[in-house]
């Protein structure tokens, strides 16, 4: 696009136009700016075909379906609920690419929640979700505490436990792995049994019920539903006799005791009767069990679980066996204890103290994780009970993980318990304080730190206080090479408000000297409570 002779010479120089010539420049950038927009036009258009031909050369094409499929899996809840299942058809009207991933993994379609609203056609619906599982073990889970049930005493209305399509599903639908159930009391569970019982058995057909593998069963903590079966009742048939008969995971939560029985005496709770059949607990691998009730009914069901890998007990945040020490049974235990002889993993969730500890006896254990409650125990309470436990166990030299949440220990205290814990390879303190320095340098002994911990390969210090920063982590002591013969670690740290500032953050140089002078490739993250993901 040419400029007229008669311009050229306004384009060069700094003469002032006259009002034709300034009018023909005006006319001139017009033309150009059309021309710009249709070039710019034009190069939209080239950069959108390079980015559509650069996608076909996109590493996702070449994911294969399974690795696809299993990113897919992280991004619903484990048990499906509405909008989970929403989730996974989203996915698969993304591409014919993505709906290929989610129907090959059958994963996704393994697992359903359904609640009392969702009617009879429920059962037709969970069937036809579960046709995609394939062969995957299968999970379902129904809450008949989803509105108020109106089966209680003052009400007797209709109970929501004995939903017909849910009683369809556990008599007749697709063989279950695992079953939750979630009920507002003792009369809605047996409701729940009545109705599985009234379907006529077919002999050649077992039902999904008889044949579970692992069972969930929580009550509610409502208060207007008491726990009605007590120890000096003679039922005719205590509830937990109508567990499904082959289970070998059972996770009981029951209701707590200031809601099972009287919120102003929470004693009364020594009166509730808790009779789960021997032969189903000497069958468990999986126990999971919260009960904050009072008296010894807790320590006379793990009598019977000989068999148990994985015990988890949940306490409310009370340690209600502290009540219970002059109790003939667990005078008794305190010098001969419960032998769990098979127990690989345990976990204590919402402790108000370690007390149940001082009871058991663990040889197999090799993870041990110890959430303790939002209360102040006795400063000797940790250090009197757990490292008695570990060497009652004989597993100082075999317990490979430890974590510890939520609990103010000395540090003298801490020292001298971690440094017998030579084969511990995973150490987690959680939310975990103390006064001074962890490690600390030692002169007059074999090792030059302490505590040595020499087998940690994974450190974690979360959720630290803000205004302390690394200094209650004994870094100076580390920067000595004390640590020298031990293994590598990494050393990761978090901190409740986020980071540490000024003296007490950790800069480049100080990772670079802890990486060379202790083996530690120490790493700062956001702060996360993972304790509630575990309750």
């Amino acid at each position: 696009m040419a400029t007229s002779n008669t311009l050229i010479h306004l384009l060069d120089t700094n003469t002032v136009p006259s009002n034709v010539e300034a009018a023909s420049i005006e006319q001139s950038i017009a033309k150009y700016d059309v021309e710009i927009a249709k070039l710019r036009s034009q190069l939209d258009t080239l950069v959108e075909e390079r980015r559509r031909h650069h996608a076909v050369l996109s590493p996702l094409r070449r994911m294969p379906l399974e690795l696809l499929g299993e990113i897919f899996t992280m991004v619903p809840p484990y048990i499906l609920d509405y909008s989970g299942r929403q989730d996974v058809i989203n996915l698969g009207l993304v591409c014919k690419r993505w709906r290929d991933a989610t129907i090959y993994t059958h994963r996704l379609w393994s697992s359903l929640s359904i609640v009392p609203n969702d009617g009879l056609k429920a059962y037709d619906k969970t069937v036809s979700w579960f046709q995609k599982s394939g062969s995957v073990p299968k999970s379902l889970r129904f809450d008949a505490h989803w509105k108020h049930c109106g089966c209680s005493e003052q009400d007797e209305g209709p109970c929501l436990a004995t939903n017909p399509a849910l009683v369809r599903l556990l008599t007749e639908g697709r063989v279950l792995d695992h079953f939750e159930l979630v009920v507002s009391s003792i009369r809605c569970f047996k409701n729940w049994i009545a109705a599985i019982d009234a379907v006529e058995k077919i002999p050649t057909r077992p039902r999904p019920w008889d044949a579970l593998r692992s069972f969930d069963l929580t009550f509610n903590d409502d208060d207007e539903k008491r726990w009605t079966e007590l120890e000096h009742d003679i039922p005719e048939q205590w509830c937990f006799s109508l567990l499904p008969p082959i289970i070998t995971a059972l996770h009981l939560y029951l209701p707590a005791a200031w809601a099972g029985f009287d919120e102003d005496d929470e004693s009364l709770s020594r009166h509730g009767a808790l009779k789960i059949p021997v032969e189903v607990l000497n069958r468990l691998t999986t126990f999971t069990i919260r009960c904050d009730w009072s008296g010894t009914k807790l320590v006379e069901l793990l009598q019977h679980c000989t068999n148990v890998e994985t015990l988890t007990i949940e306490f409310n945040n009370r340690s209600p066996l502290l009540e219970e020490r002059d109790n003939p049974l667990l005078r008794t235990l305190a010098n001969s204890r419960i032998l769990l002889p098979k127990v690989r993993s345990l976990r204590l969730r919402e402790a108000g103290t370690a007390e149940i500890l001082r009871y058991l006896s663990t040889p197999a254990i090799t993870n041990l994780d110890l959430g303790f409650a939002d209360w102040e125990p006795k400063d000797t309470d940790f250090i009197d009970t757990v490292p008695k436990f570990l060497h009652a166990s004989d597993a100082t030299t075999s317990l490979l993980s430890l974590r510890i949440y939520n609990r103010h220990i000395s540090d003298y205290d801490l020292r001298r318990f971690l440094n017998d814990l030579d084969s511990l390879k995973r150490l987690t303190l959680d939310k975990v304080t103390w006064s001074r320095n962890l490690f600390i340098a030692v002169t007059n002994s074999d090792h030059k730190c302490k505590p040595r911990i020499p087998s940690v390969e994974q450190l974690e210090i979360l959720q630290l206080p803000d205004d302390r920063g690394v200094c209650p982590i004994g870094y100076s002591a580390l920067m000595e090479g004390t640590r020298q013969g031990c293994m590598p670690c990494i050393l990761t740290m978090s901190f409740r408000g986020g980071q540490p500032t000024g003296r007490q953050s950790l800069s480049e140089e100080d990772r670079r000297t802890l990486k060379d002078k202790a083996s530690m490739y120490a790493q700062i993250v956001p702060p996360f409570d993972w304790e509630c993901l575990q309750l």
